[in-house]
Parts: C-alpha cells; structure tokens; sequence
C-alpha cells in the first residue's frame, strides 16, 4: 500500500510541476516518526509553496492498520487540507500558523459488539510549527516539526472498541509532527 501512495504522489507532483509558476515549488515529504513509533502507519503528503504569499497549501494522509486478533483488523484514514501562512513573509523559513480541515475514515468493532462498521467523520482545527530548507545544505531538502490542534464536527465520536488514540474516535484533534522530511521541486 505504501509502494502505490509513494508513486501516486511522485506522479502527481510531476504533472503539477509542469504547470508551476517559476517562483512557486511543490513538495512531497513523509513523517518517518509516526511509522517507527506505531507499526503499519503510513504518513505523506503532498504540499504547494506559493513564495510571493508566504503560504503554502498542504494535503497529508495518514493511514493505520492494526490487527484486532483473529485475523480481525481495525484501519483509519485521515485526509487533511492545510493552509500555512509564514510568520517570516518567507516560505520555508521559520514559524508558520494556520487552519485545517480533515476528512477520517475509520472501520472496526463497534463497542461491546462483534459487529464491524465504517464511519466517516470531518474535523477542523488550528496548526503552528516550524519549517526550514535546506536540510543537509540541499536547498530542495527540507524539515519540519508542527502541532495540529482541532476537533471533529461531524461523525459519532467513542463508538469503536479501539481506544488506540491515533485511531480518531474521540471528538478532538491533536497530532504532533516532530520530524517531516520533505522534498520540493
């Protein structure tokens, strides 16, 4: 699954760099914390850095799959839509703010039940953080380190069996980035 978003995004950001403004770059980047730390999760994205507005505009997905026993599974899927303004008036160089929306999937046992569901569920939230280029003195390599702070407002909250917090049954939003390694062209 990770070998098909991986070309996925290569090959989107390869037609969308076609078509970019010369000032303007696109980025694909990965956070390899969340999978060292939680097993067979999956964290990417794909971002637009508009240097004349000091904004870029990022679209991440992050993915879990966790065996419940049996043979039985649990997964979620998370789609966020981000803006992020750079405190600096430059992209890439130091503290951004800004808003997301996010759109969760989420598919296990429902609580107390051996019946499975699927639920779907949108959030908003705010985002600080920290964003600099030239990673390893590579001017296209670029970090990061953020927090994301929202909460759903849709979707049933705590009807899973789960309580695996990165799963996104509760009502609120939090997710944070210590290291998101990224590319840009």
């Amino acid at each position: 699954m990770i070998k098909k978003l991986i070309m996925i995004a290569l090959l989107s950001a390869s037609l969308l760099a076609s078509a970019t403004p010369k000032n303007d770059q696109w980025g694909v980047e990965i956070n390899p914390t969340i999978p060292l730390a939680w097993g067979a999760i999956y964290s990417m994205g794909i971002s637009y850095f508009d240097h004349d507005a000091a904004v870029e505009y990022a679209v991440p997905i992050f993915t879990s799959l966790k065996a419940m026993g049996e043979g039985d599974k649990w997964q979620s899927i998370h789609m966020d839509f981000q803006y992020k303004r750079y405190h600096a008036g430059v992209v890439g160089d130091g503290f951004y703010y800004g808003g997301f929306a996010r759109w969760s999937h989420l598919e296990g046992y429902l609580k107390e039940t051996t019946i499975t569901a699927s639920k779907n569920k949108i959030g908003i939230g705010a985002s600080i953080g920290y964003r600099t280029f030239g990673l390893f003195g590579n001017p296209s390599l670029y970090w990061g380190a953020g927090v994301n702070v929202g909460a759903y407002v849709s979707g049933d909250n705590d009807i899973f069996e789960n309580d695996y917090f990165l799963f996104g049954d509760q009502p609120y939003i939090v997710d944070v980035e210590f290291f998101k390694f990224g590319m840009s062209f």
